[in-house]
C-alpha cells in the first residue's frame, strides 16, 4: 500500500510539473503577442500622427508637433526607424524629403507584425 501511494505521488508530481511546464509557456507566449500588439499600435498611432501633421498640413509643421513626432519615433525604440526619420528631416530639398517620407511610411507599414 506504501509504494502504491509513492507511485501516485510521484505520477502526480510529474503530471503537475508537465501541466505547469505548458502553461509557462502559454504564457510566454501570449507575453509576446502583447508585445508586438503594443508595437503594433505604436507604430499606426505614428503613422496616424505623421499623416495628420505632416502629409495632411498645409503649413509648415511646427515645433511642437515636430518634437512630438520626434519623441513618438523615439519610443518606438527601433533603430531603423529613426534613421529613416532622420533622413526625412534633414533633407536637403522638397524632391528628397518626398523620397524620405515614402521611404518613411514604408518602412512602418512592414514594421506591423501581423499576429495570426
Amino acid at each position: 500500500m506504501k509504494n502504491l501511494l509513492i507511485v501516485l505521488l510521484v505520477l502526480t508530481n510529474i503530471a503537475t510539473g508537465y501541466f505547469f511546464y505548458t502553461k509557462c509557456a502559454d504564457a510566454v507566449s501570449l507575453q509576446n503577442v502583447i508585445d508586438k500588439q503594443k508595437t503594433n499600435t505604436k507604430v499606426v498611432v505614428f503613422t496616424q500622427a505623421l499623416i495628420e501633421k505632416v502629409l495632411k498640413s498645409t503649413t509648415p509643421v511646427d515645433f511642437e508637433n515636430r518634437l512630438a513626432l520626434e519623441n513618438m519615433v523615439r519610443d518606438l525604440g527601433d533603430k531603423a526607424i529613426l534613421d529613416e526619420w532622420n533622413k526625412f528631416v534633414n533633407s536637403a530639398d522638397s524632391n528628397q524629403a518626398q523620397i524620405e517620407i515614402k521611404n518613411l511610411l514604408d518602412m512602418l507599414v512592414k514594421k506591423i507584425n501581423i499576429i495570426n
